[in-house]
């Protein structure tokens, strides 16, 4: 694993059932490896950084291994870092479900996409959008952690 490198985590509890519900998705939560054991994650009470080992067991997550420059992965981890406390509510869990079932009203995605709240796959996306590569190619913060977790399939797959 290296700076820069993203994982999905599919962890339990009702909270991880009703975001694997409201996203569609096996996989719940999103993270960005900052090195040293610590990764960037999103939480209800904001943005934090953790030891990965102290918060997840190995059988929980997966991870990217994406193909970066130092530069960045540099970019992906500073930004990441820069969010440190922003927070976000269900209604931010419940705007990603829509918009992930394709309903796209105007006032759904100006509040999908305000960057004063990240769900964890928003941190990631718009992390890595920042340094330059978009992960999907729809709008950075409609991607979810089942989104993310099949670029790394594909990733393996080639």
């Amino acid at each position: 694993m290296k700076q820069g490198d993203f994982l999905v985590f599919r962890t339990n509890g009702w909270a991880a059932r009703w975001i694997q519900l409201f996203t569609r998705s096996r996989w719940n939560h999103a993270a960005i490896y900052i090195g040293d054991g610590r990764i960037v994650e999103a939480e209800p009470t904001g943005v934090r950084i953790t030891n990965l080992h102290e918060a997840y067991t190995d059988d929980q997550w997966i991870v990217s291994g994406k193909t970066l420059t130092s530069w960045q992965r540099n970019k992906i981890v500073t930004w990441a870092k820069s969010k440190e406390g922003t927070p976000y509510g269900w209604l931010d869990i419940a705007a990603l479900g829509l918009l992930s079932l394709g309903i796209r009203w105007k006032w759904l995605d100006r509040f999908a996409a305000d960057q004063s709240r990240l769900v964890c796959s928003q941190l990631v996306s718009y992390a890595y959008f920042n340094a330059g590569i978009p992960l999907t190619n729809d709008d950075a913060w409609t991607v979810t952690p089942g989104d993310l977790e099949e670029l790394i399939v594909e990733a393996e797959a080639k």
